[in-house]
């Protein structure tokens, strides 16, 4: 029996439906699913836990069908008359008003007769609001059987205290299945301290509770080795599993594929760009991903003999540590013009990007995977990045891996890379040979399958 959680992708739906890289796995996780089975979700405002049925009808192309479950469950699911005094606390920490309306709010509670109004208000005002997605079954369930096993795979340090709580109590003799998709807020400096801070509380949790620990790359298992070694903490069973290097086979991408010869149209800064020659760089901006250095990479070829023309589109949303990128940009106008920032590009228009580019890169200073190397490789393109953490592992040997930190070396592959066409045309052609090495989610979802059918027969 697999127990296999969904909290985070509920919680990272509250901000944006669009699914980034953690949401996917989760996501390409659930399709390894066989045999016995449930969807679990943990409402983190009452403790609760859910069965969530429907999901293998659904088509998932964005996060949509996970808004609001955490309230609509607990609102109209659960039965406890509780819940909402929960949410009613929770919001007193949300600003003056909300306080001011949460204390209103218990204040009349305590007339019986009252409070009974004040729910029926309430749960009537929200059910306008709040609705389940169609083909959806939700149900309260609290008796995980024994002898089971439980696959986290999403970002457990969001809730942590909740989990414990949960592992001390209904999943204690669970069987408990982590992914660690990497160590970068340990081994890396390039990240918050707030992250630092939360890392070094989560990791040391993993590492109590795990049973298993699933890693997609061996310089995600390295790390947590080495972590293990250095502390003395017995390193759990640990399996890697690559994640995909393809963008995903959803049934929406290959309506716009169909189309794109007929009536779909791509937006005016995806159209415009197609007959341009540029370089394409994906990922969030933030200090770890190294946009830094790329721009001081590319202005030197922008006044350099070899530049004609070209450009450099950077596709990616702004995190943190990004005041120094942003002034670069805004003191040269975005390099006179030659820098093309583009946020919130749909997975339809980040594929024609990757199509219409001459090669791509990746200068990050640490990675976990390196899904943007992977998504360049399955089409066609050349990648240029540095071979530190795990970017020359997903690389399967058909990119550029420049010895970290040599800049002067990665220049000279960008210029050449942008203005030789014999030596694109060497890079495209490894590719090409090598294509059927390739890993898809399907493959992902393949292996994660086998790890559920080991789980079962050691149960």
């Amino acid at each position: 029996m697999i127990y296999y959680d969904i909290t985070d992708i509920i919680n990272h739906s509250r901000f944006s439906t669009k699914v980034s890289g953690i949401q996917r796995v989760v996501l390409e996780g659930l399709k390894g699913l066989d045999g016995e089975n449930t969807i679990f979700f943990i409402s983190p405002i009452t403790g609760k836990t859910y069965e969530v049925n429907g999901l293998g009808q659904i088509d998932l192309n964005d996060l949509s069908p996970f808004i609001n479950l955490w309230i609509y469950a607990d609102l109209y699911i659960s039965k406890s008359e509780e819940n909402i005094d929960k949410y009613f606390q929770k919001i007193r920490g949300l600003g003056r008003k909300k306080k001011a309306v949460s204390d209103a709010y218990f204040l009349f509670s305590k007339i019986p007769s009252v409070r009974k109004i004040s729910h029926k208000v309430i749960i009537k005002y929200l059910k306008n609001r709040i609705s389940l997605y169609p083909g959806l079954k939700v149900t309260e369930f609290s008796n995980f059987k024994e002898e089971a096993s439980v696959a986290l795979f999403g970002g457990v340090w969001n809730f942590q205290s909740q989990y414990q709580e949960l592992f001390n109590s209904k999943l204690h003799s669970l069987r408990k299945i982590f992914m660690v998709y990497d160590m970068i807020p340990i081994v890396s400096p390039y990240v918050p301290d707030e992250l630092k801070q939360m890392f070094k509380e989560y990791i040391p949790f993993v590492l109590e509770y795990a049973d298993k620990i699933v890693v997609n790359s061996q310089s995600c298992r390295n790390d947590l080795s080495n972590y293990c070694v250095k502390r003395g903490v017995t390193l759990p069973d640990i399996d890697v599993v690559h994640l995909s290097h393809k963008l995903p086979d959803t049934s929406k991408e290959r309506d716009v594929e169909t189309k794109a010869e007929m009536d779909f149209e791509y937006p005016l800064r995806v159209r415009k760009l197609k007959n341009e020659q540029y370089a394409f760089c994906v990922g969030s901006i933030e200090s770890r991903k190294n946009h830094v250095n790329l721009l001081l990479t590319w202005i030197k070829f922008f006044n350099s003999s070899e530049y004609a023309n070209q450009k450099l589109v950077i596709a990616g949303k702004w995190l943190w540590d990004t005041d120094a990128f942003a002034n670069q940009l805004s003191s040269t106008g975005n390099v006179y013009g030659s820098v093309i920032i583009m946020q919130d590009a749909s997975d339809a228009e980040i594929g024609e990007l990757y199509r219409n580019c001459r090669f791509t890169v990746y200068p990050s200073h640490y990675e976990g995977w390196g899904l943007p190397l992977g998504e360049s490789l399955a089409l066609g393109k050349p990648c240029l990045h540095f071979d530190n953490s795990s970017l020359k592992e997903a690389g399967y040997g058909m990119t550029i891996a420049v010895e970290y930190p040599n800049y002067k070396k990665y220049y000279q592959e960008f210029s050449k890379l942008m203005s030789d066409d014999s030596y694109l045309n060497e890079k495209v052609n490894l590719i090409e040979s090598n294509k059927s090495k390739l890993r898809s989610w399907k493959d992902f979802s393949t292996d994660i399958k086998k790890i559920f059918i080991h789980e079962e027969e050691i149960q």
